[in-house]
């Protein structure tokens, strides 16, 4: 009696294993397993609680668990426990919210040795809590299937969100079946799982150019050397404004700063000419409100042009270097006088561009107060969607084109003055960008 994969021992081989209702009637073990089923008790009977017990071994320990009433369906639960013992999935009666929990916790180890950052641990909460655990939380790990990953997947509301989504999940059940939660293999449970639309809108497809990487930048989202030069105009027409306040996104054009690292950027760790060098060990991280390493925990230097290329409102360029010498006595100054009044100087001061009240700047008041009404004033496209099309982003693809293109620097060196985790990232995001690859052919 059993399944094709579960053969029984009696203890008695010379009485009857079931009675006329399926019942056991007496203890069996398992053939080639470590897992036993004992009739109930007398007791357990009049008690209305005739369940057969099933003793197994589980990471060294005995465990019990209910079969059922009927061998039949005791054995469906034998089944399952081979299938897990044999895979070694000792967590898989857990259910999918415990996974989750397990691989949200803070004082989880990473395999890359590495904690996570804050933005990426807000961005991983945020979606577990919004798309993954809403619709997953209950199942069982050992009864996860492809329809329920296709199900939170599906849960996202944009094909790009959907995307970032499966890789998300993706790297739960990768976690899952190292730490035992679950015994199947990942392409089983990922196999064509993609976005649906499920009558959502889904943006029409556009031709993509001939050899560009999927990673390449579009060059429409870059913006001009003239671009860059009306928005630092109209940063130094709004209300109030610092004469700094002009050179901001000139600076970030010029030296690739991310917009964490130039609020969090000190007067000391740029030098002037000639060497002219930045060096980038911190950002401003406005989720924790706080300095942190940059991005990748990876300290780099870069450097700004002592005068950038003319353009418009800049016919000679902009004098970057006697700027930035300028703005750094500024600050110096201004710390010495700290110093002498017997003030502590904390790392909230010598920004070379704070806050009106001084230390840093949030990223969204500095966008909401200056970057987006200046980018309105400056006439800077918008997309179907009436979102500015460019972003302090887009300042970095500025930098790295400049770099590339018109200075024919290597792409290993801007690499690295950009931060990225690797020169191939760079030539990913970049080799495409200019459109002029016919005029190299005979």
């Amino acid at each position: 009696m059993g399944t094709p994969t579960v053969t029984l021992i009696p203890s008695d081989p010379e009485a009857p294993i079931t009675g006329p209702a399926g019942e056991l009637l007496q203890a069996v073990t398992v053939a080639d397993q470590q897992i036993r089923l004992r009739p109930p008790t007398q007791a357990a009977i009049e008690a209305e609680k005739a369940y057969i017990t099933i003793s197994f071994y589980e990471a060294g320990r005995r465990r019990n668990t209910s079969g059922g009433v009927t061998l039949d369906e005791a054995l469906v639960t034998v089944q399952e426990l081979i299938d897990r013992l044999s895979s070694g999935a000792v967590n898989a009666p857990k259910t999918m919210g415990e996974l989750i929990e397990r691989y949200l916790d803070p004082d989880r180890i990473p395999d890359s040795g590495e904690p996570w950052s804050a933005k990426h641990r807000y961005n991983q909460e945020r979606m577990c809590r919004l798309f993954v655990t809403p619709h997953i939380k209950h199942v069982r790990c050992k009864d996860v299937t492809r329809v329920d990953v296709q199900r939170v997947v599906n849960a996202a509301p944009t094909q790009g969100e959907g995307k970032r989504l499966k890789v998300l999940v993706g790297s739960i059940l990768r976690f899952g079946i190292d730490e035992d939660y679950i015994g199947k293999p990942i392409e089983s449970l990922m196999r064509k799982v993609n976005w649906q639309a499920q009558g959502r809108p889904v943006p029409a497809p556009k031709p993509k150019r001939q050899g560009a990487n999927p990673l390449s930048v579009d060059p429409a989202k870059i913006p001009g050397l003239n671009d860059v030069y009306d928005l630092a105009q109209q940063f130094k027409a709004r209300k109030g404004a610092p004469w700094w306040w002009e050179m901001m996104p000139i600076f970030a054009a010029f030296t690739g700063l991310r917009i964490g690292e130039l609020i969090g950027l000190e007067a000391s760790a740029v030098e002037k000419g000639p060497t002219r060098r930045v060096h980038v060990d911190r950002q401003f991280l406005e989720l924790t409100q706080e300095f942190t390493p940059p991005k990748g925990g990876k300290m780099r230097y870069t450097r700004y042009p002592s005068v950038t290329p003319k353009g418009r409102h800049y016919p000679k360029g902009y004098p970057l270097e006697a700027m930035m010498a300028k703005r750094k006595a500024e600050v110096e100054k201004q710390l010495k006088e700290m110093r002498a009044s017997g003030q502590v100087i904390t790392e909230r001061d010598g920004l070379l561009f704070p806050a009106p009240r001084g230390g840093p700047w949030s990223q969204s008041n500095l966008n909401d107060r200056v970057f987006r009404p200046s980018a309105t004033d400056a006439k800077w496209p918008r997309n179907a969607n009436k979102r500015l099309k460019w972003t302090w982003h887009s300042f970095r693809h500025v930098f790295a084109t400049y770099q590339l293109q018109e200075k024919g620097v290597p792409a290993a060196f801007v690499s690295d003055a950009m931060g990225h985790a690797s020169v191939g990232i760079t030539i990913d995001l970049y080799q495409n960008i200019a459109d002029d690859s016919w005029t190299k052919l005979d």
